[in-house]
């Protein structure tokens, strides 16, 4: 039986199989700030939906959605998966939530504090992708931060909610 489900076209998987290279958390989100959910032993088969560039695990960008959580959105840092059989395909492209509302720009920090290491900016009506919010540093009498899926952070005084959407609490 093979650890990989085929579509109609048997070329194309639908799910993905990783083996892990060591012990490696599962979380709630594509960041080491996501909820642990559970820790997978080295050597363990999981299955995989897809993978987003998220925030650096040891320098490696991926993250792999896991079929782990059925309640639960559910990922793992592919640094320590090694594939079995095809790479898994990116994920479709997450909504945009915000809007930078900063002029002429708004700076990107490597964590969430204005003291942090710059780490680029992002100019005003730029839309953006968030993974999870956290109170930490007050900017402007607002003390919650943004995770990008870079693995930055941006103050959310100066990001405009869109469609809606709210990012959750980090764990």
């Amino acid at each position: 039986m093979s650890l990989v489900a085929t579509g109609a076209q048997a070329s194309e998987p639908i799910m993905y199989a990783g083996k892990t290279t060591s012990k490696v958390a599962v979380r709630t989100f594509p960041s080491t700030y996501g909820k642990r959910l559970e820790v997978l032993p080295k050597g363990h088969t999981t299955y995989i939906y897809c993978k987003v560039n998220g925030p650096d695990v040891d320098g490696n960008r991926l993250w792999y959605h896991t079929n782990r959580w059925s309640s639960e959105m559910s990922w793992m840092p592919a640094r320590y998966v090694a594939n079995v059989g095809p790479a898994p395909k990116y994920c479709a492209p997450r909504p945009k939530d915000g809007q930078v509302t900063a002029k002429p720009s708004l700076t990107i920090r490597a964590t969430p504090s204005q003291t942090a290491k710059a780490l680029g900016t992002l100019k005003y009506g730029v839309q953006i992708s968030t993974i999870c919010k956290k109170n930490s540093t007050v900017v402007g009498g607002n003390p919650r931060w943004y995770q990008l899926y870079d693995g930055g952070w941006v103050p959310a005084r100066y990001v405009q909610n869109l469609n809606g959407i709210v990012p959750k609490f980090c764990a």
